[in-house]
This record gives C-alpha cells, structure tokens and sequence, in this order.
C-alpha cells in the first residue's frame, strides 16, 4: 500500500515531483553520497521498500543517490552488524584519514586507493566502511578518476618540477591536498595528492609517462 502511495504520489505526479527533486537537491554539491563522484540521479530508499513499506514515504529512508550506486544497492539490506549499510544522513565516519593512495609507478603511475580505518574505531565499524569500500567497487572508480586528474595536471606538474624542483612540486603537491583535506579529509582527490607527495617517482618527473 505504502509502496503503491509512494510511486503515486511522489514519482508520478508534479506536485509529489517536487518532494523528489528536493530530496535529490539535498545532497553536497549534487554528488552521490556513497560514492562521491557522479552527480545524483535519483531517489534510493535506504530502507527497500518492498521490504520495508511502511519506511516508504519516510524523509529519513530516502536518500539521493547516483545511478550507477543505486543499481549496485540494488533492494538488499544486510542485517549482518558488519555489513549494514552505511546510511549518509546517520553514518558520520569523523575527520580523521581513512582513505589513502599508492602511486604504482610501474603501471604508469596509477593510483591505487584502499581504506585503512583508525585503530580506535571499533571492528564493526571498521567492517561496515570496508564493506561499503568494495561493493561499490569505490578502488577501481576512484582509480578512474584520478587517471583523468593526472591526465589533466602533469602539464602544470612538470613545470613547478622544473622551475621548483622536487622539493617545490612536494610542497605543491601537500598543498593542494590540504585545500581538498580541508572539504573532505577522505575523499579521493585528496587521498590523490598526499599518494603524490609521497611518490619518489613522481617527484622526480614521473608525470612524463602518465
């Protein structure tokens, strides 16, 4: 019944269609909350609501989300402690560094990202973060779009090399990661730089062969 009023009221009718995009409006600069890179697309109910129908129309179950995060979502819900999905309105994963990057100079610089959780937090916590980490395949996608970021700065890279040396890119490098730190300590651009910064290979004009 519920799930019926939702698809009704909120998919099909102008009036319900300005809730959805409203829903969809809410999130940070219109990127997807579990992944952090594509723009919203659509209207993903936390809790499924074929599963759930009284949770249908709930504000706190709907979540704006990206296309391809919500076919990987699918309609499951883990009841595992260690595998319950990661809600964006209720999860507050805290400031500190969880996500970093190694540069694997013999690929050609690409960068491979893995999440390392405090040692403080607690194993069920840790197990969630990793979970949501692989089954939205968040490595290979974030790899994907640092291909692309390095493609669009080696140009600018290799010229503070030259002028600055390795030491002056360093210092470019820290930089930028903290201007991206300081939006978002765990999200992939600035896992990006620091992985940079600390890349001999990079440092010393590894940029040429990216």
């Amino acid at each position: 019944m519920f799930e019926e009023i939702y698809n009704q009221a909120v998919v099909d009718r102008a009036p319900g269609r300005k809730l959805y995009d409203a829903i969809k409006a809410l999130a940070a600069d219109t990127r997807c909350p579990l992944c952090g890179i594509q723009a919203v697309a659509q209207v993903d109910h936390h809790a499924p609501k074929d599963k759930f129908p009284l949770f249908a129309l709930t504000p706190m179950n709907l979540v704006a989300v990206c296309g391809p995060c919500n076919q990987v979502k699918s309609n499951t819900f883990d009841q595992d402690p260690t595998r319950e999905a990661i809600h964006p309105y209720f999860d507050d994963f805290g400031p500190e560094r969880w996500l970093f990057a190694d540069i694997d100079h013999a690929a050609g610089g690409v960068a491979v990202f893995h999440v390392t959780p405090p040692s403080t937090w607690p194993s069920t916590k840790a197990a969630r973060l990793q979970r949501h980490f692989d089954k939205y395949h968040l490595a290979d996608r974030y790899a994907a779009e640092a291909g692309h970021a390095l493609s669009m700065r080696k140009r600018k890279d290799l010229k503070t090399l030259e002028e600055s040396g390795c030491e002056g890119l360093r210092a470019q490098l820290v930089e930028d990661a903290g201007w991206y730190a300081d939006y978002d300590p765990n999200g992939w651009q600035a896992a990006l730089m620091f992985a940079l910064s600390d890349s001999p290979w990079y440092l010393n004009g590894g940029m040429r062969d990216v």
